[in-house]
């Protein structure tokens, strides 16, 4: 009798156990027929994460790796380039996996843990992404058309590097096409990510930039010209992009019950004019601020000095702004 309760002590707590665990878990397709379905399941500590690590896990089946609220800062110089499509279009991907399903999610009171299923239906999945294929190619083409439009090299890369962009995204939906048995369907060459991103690539090498300030503002130029090397890029005497100074300031003595007080205030605004080598004008940068000296004179050349700072500290992120807004 005593062995008999130690046998159903034993067993009972496993048998508890065993009930919070989903019989589609760790094998989904104990549930979903593989020749119908494409499923994943997983474990999170809350709902949310365990939602995420279902989709992520059934992602891995397209051979995709999904990041869960993955982001990552734009960088603009060539070496990057190739890196900086392929995580951007990574997060596009995360987030457009097409007709993907958390279908039940599972809370185990013993471990405190949420189990979670995400499934695809192949038969309703295929035409939604073969419908959206066959309309990325169309915008695909559509690119190809303004590309062969503009003059601006701006321009040109911010097109192809979109082209670029969508292109591997559809790829990534073709790819999926033929996991769950769809229509393979190719990309022309000439839209191709790899032809893209080579053309993007010739003209960003093609892009330099020059400074066209006063002689006597030599600091405010050799601090452009730094700031376009940090964000390698190319410097030229003969560039397709010109920052042009614009500098105006006012000012006068500090004065105190009618006396000069050794001290002159100038008011400045220094705005970077960007024109492109056709002459027209792009998109401009503003400093402003206040600076003093003992004379005008010695008050210039302090403000001089400061907005060479200015424009080494924050020029960087106003350019990076401007360029992102390009690509988006």
């Amino acid at each position: 009798m005593k062995r008999i309760i130690v046998i159903i002590f034993i067993i009972l707590p496993i048998a508890l156990y065993s009930q919070n665990i989903p019989k589609w878990y760790p094998d989904p397709y104990v549930v979903y027929n593989q020749k119908d379905y494409i499923a994943a399941s997983a474990v999170g500590s809350t709902k949310k994460s365990a939602e995420n690590n279902a989709i992520a896990e059934l992602s891995r089946q397209f051979g995709l790796t999904i990041t869960s609220d993955y982001e990552e800062e734009i960088v603009y110089s060539n070496d990057e380039l190739n890196e900086y499509i392929k995580d951007s279009t990574k997060v596009i991907v995360s987030h457009d996996l097409i007709n993907v399903r958390i279908a039940s999610v599972v809370y185990n009171s013993n471990t405190r843990e949420y189990y979670a299923i995400a499934i695809m239906e192949k038969i309703s999945t295929i035409p939604i992404i073969e419908q959206r294929v066959q309309n990325n190619i169309s915008e695909l083409n559509k690119y190809l058309s303004l590309i062969s439009q503009e003059e601006d090299l701006m321009r040109q890369y911010s097109i192809l590097y979109k082209a670029a962009t969508l292109s591997y995204k559809t790829e990534i939906y073709i790819e999926q096409l033929i996991v769950i048995g769809g229509e393979n369907i190719s990309l022309d060459d000439d839209i191709k990510s790899s032809s893209l991103y080579y053309k993007a690539m010739n003209v960003l090498n093609g892009i330099t930039y020059g400074v066209s300030v006063q002689a006597e503002n030599s600091l405010i130029q050799y601090a452009i010209e730094d700031t376009i090397a940090n964000l390698g890029m190319n410097i030229s005497s003969d560039p397709t992009y010109t920052f042009k100074e614009k500098l105006t300031y006012d000012g006068n003595d500090v004065m105190y019950g009618g006396k000069r007080m050794g001290m002159y205030m100038l008011n400045y605004s220094l705005i970077l004019e960007l024109f492109n080598s056709q002459g027209k004008y792009l998109t401009s940068f503003t400093f402003k601020g206040k600076e003093g000296g003992a004379n005008e004179e010695d008050a210039k050349r302090v403000l001089r000095a400061k907005l060479a700072r200015d424009v080494s500290e924050s020029l960087e992120y106003q350019f990076s702004s401007y360029l992102k807004s390009l690509l988006n």
